[in-house]
């Protein structure tokens, strides 16, 4: 996660699975509510947002003087890297579906990729779709998106973008901030969210964490056995009850 930044002279970016080789690159990346400046505004920056590997949640960004707010790359697309080789249509952990022009695709971890069926490189396939999300952000001088592969990396397949929210996925809530770990926590048992009450939203907070949609941290071990469950979950409605 990256948000509530000021970023001058500079972008983020992460490796994908190829320049790393052995190492695979990055799985999941939110990167929201930022502020990106380039200051030159005849030379722009390429871009604010590099995006080598793997999928994104990408809003309610202000990018200025950039050439794209985002911008993909399949390394392999066009070279081999140690021991994933070049996505040309040979390799065993790549999807190799025969698109035109694109003949490996999808690569193994390349953008819009989610959760392999293994870990080992002969376990790979198949790789989830795990499409990059874009919206709501705010270019000034700057262009949306731009793609060093472009026949890889394509809108409505491997990720989507709106000016508005219409890109956002459902599911989607960001996580509360500041981040709950890094505040003093609540002294009252079953107050999960840190709101100074017990109360159904206190059951919320449990059983989205119990689900892996927002980490809240230990104050959802309620019970405290060192286990989140659904044992939390009715030790906080035992408490509203004895109120």
């Amino acid at each position: 996660m990256f948000r509530h930044n000021y970023v001058r002279d500079a972008a983020t970016g992460w490796h994908g699975t190829e320049s790393g080789a052995p190492e695979r690159g990055g799985y999941a990346f939110e990167i929201y509510e930022n502020e990106y400046f380039w200051p030159i505004t005849n030379n722009k920056y390429h871009t604010a947002i590099f995006h080598r590997g793997g999928t994104a949640l990408v809003h309610n960004n202000t990018a200025t003087n950039y050439q794209a707010l985002w911008k993909s790359w399949v390394h392999r697309a066009t070279r081999a890297w140690g021991r994933f080789g070049q996505c040309d249509g040979t390799q065993p952990h790549d999807g190799n579906a025969g698109v035109t022009n694109a003949p490996g695709y999808p690569c193994l971890d390349q953008v819009g990729r989610g959760m392999a069926s293994g870990t080992e490189l002969d376990q790979i396939q198949p790789q989830g779709t795990s499409i990059v999300h874009i919206w709501n952000n705010t270019l000034i001088n700057s262009g949306a998106v731009s793609h060093n592969n472009p026949s890889y990396v394509v809108e409505g397949r491997d990720y989507e973008i709106s000016a508005d929210d219409s890109a956002k996925p459902d599911w989607y809530t960001p996580y509360p901030y500041p981040h709950p770990l890094t505040q003093a926590g609540s002294s009252l048992q079953g107050d999960v969210n840190n709101d100074g009450e017990v109360d159904s939203q206190d059951i919320l907070a449990c059983a989205d964490h119990i689900l892996g949609r927002q980490d809240w941290g230990w104050a959802t071990d309620v019970n405290q056995d060192g286990v989140v469950n659904v044992l939390d979950v009715q030790r906080v409605v035992g408490l509203m009850n004895s109120d």
